[in-house]
């Protein structure tokens, strides 16, 4: 589960979203039922999302109710503990502030997984890792709940059958190695966030600025492979924009050594399918200063280049210029690093 600042945009647009989805509730009625999680709203992510993470309390409950006095491997004790289980399940009743807690949650995951996919999936490895370790089954339990985006998790699953037997136990820092490879070459797979949002925009207008500036921020956490390095200090009298030359923007792009990013070198055709949602939402928030239309305006005008100097000189001459780039920053550094990849 993700959790968000009190103060936050994203805090205050899904308490309104959790609201509006109790306040469609029966008059009168106080609880939630069970058999009301898979039609509490017409977005089936959220309602799969209400019930993951009932699962997973359900889950912590159930093992804080073990004792250190009473043998739970036992075969009569396991069989009746998952009666209990079963039995449990089938009488869910949740009182209203709990219900709404309990949907502003899975909101936020929701927005997260819609997104910000890569630090979504990868908080949800940490949930369900297991003395830092993937288990097969786990992972399948949290496909079962996921919607969006699950051609990832099918990507993930077939290239652990490919590669290891269905009872090993993958590490958590390499099935995030996994799952940066994914996103940076598979990000056909990412379906727009466009049609998801606005199912939600729907119910509550959406403050889509704030929000995605927000969601962007996490980025997939990193692992060991990745190196770093100290960005020179700028000269503060200089101008961003016309301190680099095109020559010197595509010489800052230096070699990774981080396997992600080995795979990131691969040339391709087409520059706004190359672009991961993580990017996407860094350029327009950094370089585009939350315009979207313009950063999708940039992306059309890019394509009818045919080189790599005559789009940086497009860049600098338009886009840069209007919203002051600074050419040293990461959102501007990545974006060269796709240019080169594209054009040269």
């Amino acid at each position: 589960m993700i959790e968000v600042p009190n103060d936050s945009s994203v805090h205050t647009y899904t308490r309104q979203i959790a609201e509006k989805v109790l306040a469609a509730m029966p008059p009168g009625q106080t609880f939630l039922e069970g058999e009301q999680l898979l039609q509490l709203s017409p977005i089936k992510q959220l309602n799969l999302m209400v019930i993951r993470i009932l699962q997973m309390h359900w889950h912590y409950e159930a093992e804080k109710l073990k004792s250190p006095y009473f043998n739970y491997q036992a075969q009569p004790v396991q069989k009746a503990f998952q009666q209990l289980l079963n039995t449990l399940s089938q009488h869910i009743h949740i009182a209203q502030p709990e219900a709404l807690e309990l949907v502003q949650q899975a909101t936020t995951d929701c927005l997260f997984l819609i997104a910000n996919p890569p630090f979504f999936f990868a908080k949800a490895f940490e949930e369900i890792q297991i003395d830092q370790m993937i288990h097969l089954p786990q992972l399948r339990e949290l496909s079962k709940y996921i919607v969006v985006h699950k051609a990832i998790l099918r990507l993930f699953t077939e290239r652990w059958h490919q590669k290891l037997s269905p009872t090993y136990l993958l590490p958590l820092g390499e099935a995030k190695e996994w799952l940066a490879q994914l996103f940076a070459n598979h990000s056909h797979e990412v379906e727009p966030m466009d049609d998801h949002l606005a199912q939600f925009h729907q119910w509550v207008p959406m403050p889509l600025s704030a929000l995605l500036s927000e969601i962007q921020q996490p980025q997939l956490p990193t692992t060991a492979t990745t190196t770093t390095t100290t960005t020179p200090e700028k000269d503060p009298q200089v101008s961003p924009v016309n301190s680099p030359t095109a020559s010197v923007w595509t010489e800052q792009v230096k070699p990774s050594q981080s396997l992600v990013e080995k795979f990131q070198q691969k040339k391709f055709n087409n520059l706004r399918t190359a672009i991961t949602l993580n990017q996407k939402f860094l350029f327009v928030r950094q370089l585009f200063q939350g315009n979207m239309n313009d950063f999708e305006q940039a992306l059309a005008r890019i394509e009818q280049c045919s080189t790599l100097d005559e789009v940086t000189q497009l860049l600098q001459q338009t886009y840069a210029a209007q919203y002051g780039w600074d050419f040293e920053s990461e959102a501007a550094t990545e974006l060269m690093a796709l240019l080169v990849r594209r054009f040269e």
